[in-house]
This record gives structure tokens, sequence and C-alpha cells, in this order.
């Protein structure tokens, strides 16, 4: 799993959470990880 790295200046983000939800789902889009609730094993 790759590092992201976000540099902003200080509370360009109210919601950290929420950021870094968006910044794993764009890097998983991008290199087409599949979805892991979509596998029987993960059920």
């Amino acid at each position: 799993m790759p590092m992201i790295d976000i540099y902003a200046t200080p509370r360009s983000f109210t919601d950290t959470h929420q950021l870094a939800t968006d910044a794993a789902a764009t890097v998983m889009r991008v290199e087409q990880v599949p979805d892991i609730r979509d596998c029987p094993k993960f059920s």
C-alpha cells in the first residue's frame, strides 16, 4: 500500500478522516484495486 502525503495549510480540511478516506479511494481507483467487499472470502 502506498503512503499518501497531503500537504496543506492549517485548517484547510475540517474532516481529516474523510480526507484520508477520499485520498485512499482515489489511489485505489487509479490503481484499479478490486473492491474487497465483492470477494466472498471477506463477506
